[in-house]
């Protein structure tokens, strides 16, 4: 039995220097010493520093069941993998399944031709039936007696029919471009619609050199924001793995291999980045902050009481600035006054969100990113404050001289005011009742209520421009 892709829907080797990343960074310098020195030698030296939840880890049920009605008909199960002993030993006691774990030891690399000798050499030629996944595998199914494959691919499974006859094949995954569409988040996209705000506001959306700008910016930092969210789902899969709804997403359920996600999100960053060109330097820049900032965030700052919710409001005004820059009409004072009240009370929403889920699962006293349940409170008293203060930043902004560039008839803008304070203050309630998700912008994409809200304050811009 095969363990990496096989038994598992992971891969021990990225798994652990994933979490290698998170608790002992500095080591990564270490690690192409190791490796000069083998494979081997490389995951001994990991499994030394870090070791994965395994309780936590993606298994294949299906396999996982038949494993289990094959041991109880007498059948002798052999646990044989390229994963590193002291991990592989940690399966067997999570499972108790395994009547013998044969692992790499940090000399030998138990895979491919050593794997096949090694089980020829201990059971004899097609003394043993084998369940693997890939091509490494070949080897040792030609001197199998009989096959089992982990495989999506009818092609894959009749190569193997040619070498030895085939038991039983099991799905390797199901519905694997679904799961990656989904791990690019797209529906959080509508977030960097924000880049045209500095259009929409100075009222030359309409000027087409300007509105290809923005989209450019828009598609760029879509992308960019796509390939950020695989690199944070990397770095987050021990704390998905362990929340009762992230478990789900497709890199901690092991519908995506971390290997291929991390060549996603190599390409969508790439790709970000070649059309931020068309925003120019300032617009790179800003790109370069977020990657960065959000970087720091899942390493760190998400842990830091306050001083998360403050970076996740900048995120918002972020985009602000980025769309300002591509289309050079830049933000001004007041859009960057309101944005970061407003922003702040929507992300004391999506934190508030987080808290009150959690405690409501897992009970009281639960430390959520350094955050109680006693917290509740606070943060919904400075997000409601927040909310009302960037209202009151726009009454400012309506009674200042600058409006009456822009607009006609300015006093009409007030009726903006009754509609974000409704808006604010039912979002609250909602999230007070454990009716908002836990990202806000999320709900409201699904909330008719919001849109109408949206269609009045457009029609009250429109009012107050004729």
């Amino acid at each position: 039995m095969d363990l990496d892709h096989t038994l598992l829907k992971t891969d021990l080797l990225y798994e652990t220097l994933i979490l290698l990343v998170r608790h002992a960074p500095l080591s990564l310098v270490a690690v192409p010493y190791w490796l000069t020195r083998g494979r081997a030698v490389l995951k001994r030296q990991l499994a030394l520093r870090v070791r994965p939840e395994i309780r936590q880890l993606p298994f294949r049920a299906e396999l996982v069941a038949f494993l289990r009605l094959e041991k109880s008909r007498g059948r002798r199960l052999v646990l044989v993998s390229a994963a590193d002993q002291m991990v592989a030993e940690t399966v067997e006691d999570h499972l108790h399944l395994f009547d013998e774990v044969i692992a790499s030891d940090g000399t030998r690399n138990i895979k491919g031709t050593h794997k096949a000798k090694l089980l020829e050499d201990r059971f004899g030629k097609s003394g043993f039936d084998y369940v693997g996944d890939s091509k490494s595998d070949f080897a040792v199914w030609r001197c199998a007696r009989r096959a089992l494959v982990v495989t999506d691919s009818r092609r894959f499974a009749n190569t193997v029919r040619t070498m030895v006859p085939v038991e039983k094949v099991f799905v390797r995954s199901t519905g694997r471009v679904a799961s990656l569409i989904k791990a690019f988040r797209i529906y959080q996209w509508t977030k960097n619609l924000l880049v045209f705000v500095p259009v929409i506001t100075s009222h030359r959306i309409f000027e087409r050199p300007i509105l290809l700008s923005g989209l450019l910016a828009f598609f760029s930092f879509s992308l960019f924001c796509s390939g950020v969210y695989l690199i944070n789902d990397l770095l987050d899969l021990e704390a998905d793995r362990r929340h009762v709804k992230k478990r789900f997403r497709a890199l901690a359920a092991g519908e995506l291999s971390i290997f291929s996600s991390l060549l996603w999100a190599s390409a969508l960053l790439a790709f970000g980045v070649a059309l931020g060109f068309w925003g120019g330097l300032s617009f790179l820049v800003f790109l370069a902050i977020y990657g960065v900032a959000n970087f720091a965030y899942s390493i760190w700052i998400k842990r830091v009481v306050m001083l998360d919710v403050v970076v996740l409001a900048c995120f918002y005004s972020l985009r602000l600035l980025a769309g300002g820059a591509a289309t050079g009409i830049g933000c001004s004072e007041w859009l960057l006054a309101f944005s970061v009240f407003f922003f702040f009370c929507l992300a004391m929403i999506k934190r508030y969100s987080e808290l009150r889920e959690s405690v409501g699962i897992e009970g009281q006293g639960q430390d959520v990113r350094g955050y109680f349940r006693n917290d509740l409170d606070p943060i919904a008293s400075f997000g409601v404050s927040s909310g009302l203060i960037s209202v009151l930043v726009l009454v400012l902004y309506v009674m200042s001289p600058e409006v009456r560039i822009l607009y006609r008839h300015p006093t009409i803008l007030l009726l903006l005011c009754p509609l974000f304070l409704y808006w604010i203050t039912r979002l609250w309630f909602k999230a007070n009742r454990g009716e908002v998700p836990q990202d806000p912008v999320v709900f409201a994409l699904t909330d008719r209520t919001s849109y109408i809200a949206g269609v009045l304050a457009a029609f009250v811009l429109y009012a107050a421009t004729i």
